[in-house]
């Protein structure tokens, strides 16, 4: 499932932030969000590092018996992995809560009365560019002629592709867009394939600008994150569970291993 997570599109006016702490809020909160991030990062690899080590364990042994008996690690070596799952999970559980508070910081600029919200019109749009995206991908739609860059601009270029969305060619938008790419790396037009969603909405939302005030959109996330958040504090109450009553550390010492402070 997490490998298949996929953030909101949000996009506002940037007159709608002037004069609001939205801004300064969203910085506080991409802070704590990158803190819990990077920690995470860190949890992930002292994990992986323990589990490589059961997994050096059980292949040795199996090499000395060659393979007769059923070979385990110690239970020194479980108790480790579960300390460093549930360190894991627990900051996990923190990374989640942090980006709940990016979203409700987003979402402050919903509540104002000027704002034309635009949210169920951009995610029809973002279905269509998921479709386009797919049948090109599939070898169904020709190839697309462009100009070179000696005879347009890069100004040109992003209103020849507004276009293209605006009338609802998604199919040619994509290729437009990734022939401009080539032209313009890291620009305004992406990266790479993976940002040829996030930047056609883009477009198109700029698009909408010139015709409506106070454009916002907030797409809905694609999973539950309350549900997903409770099935992470579940699992990590059984890894605290079972470590605190393993016999082979002391029960205050398993405390002090899983106390909140040193994670």
């Amino acid at each position: 499932m997490f490998a298949h997570l996929e953030c909101p599109y949000f996009f506002v006016e940037t007159e709608m932030l002037i004069g609001s702490r939205v801004v300064d809020r969203h910085k506080y909160c991409l802070l704590e969000t990158q803190e819990c991030f990077e920690t995470y990062c860190m949890r992930k690899d002292q994990a992986e590092l323990s589990l490589e080590g059961i997994k050096s364990s059980i292949k040795q042994q199996s090499l000395k018996d060659g393979g007769s008996f059923p070979v385990t690690c110690s239970d020194e070596q479980k108790l480790d992995l579960c300390q460093k799952l549930y360190k894991l999970i627990f900051q996990l559980v923190m990374l989640f809560e942090s980006y709940t508070k990016l979203l409700d910081c987003f979402r402050i600029v919903q509540s104002a009365s000027q704002i034309n919200d635009m949210t169920g019109q951009v995610e029809g749009v973002k279905k269509e560019i998921i479709s386009a995206i797919s049948e090109l991908e599939n070898g169904q739609v020709s190839p697309l002629n462009v100009d070179s860059p000696k005879t347009i601009t890069k100004q040109e270029a992003f209103s020849s592709l507004s276009d293209y969305v605006k009338s609802q060619q998604y199919q040619k938008a994509i290729q437009l867009l990734r022939s401009f790419r080539t032209m313009w790396p890291g620009d305004m037009f992406g990266q790479s394939h993976d940002d040829d969603i996030h930047t056609l909405l883009n477009v198109y939302c700029v698009s909408m600008t010139e015709k409506k005030s106070g454009v916002f959109v907030l797409t809905k996330l694609e999973f539950d994150i309350g549900l997903l958040h409770c099935q992470l504090l579940d699992t990590n109450q059984q890894l605290r569970n079972w470590t605190i009553s393993s016999p082979q550390v002391p029960s205050s010492e398993n405390v002090d291993l899983l106390d909140s402070s040193t994670l």
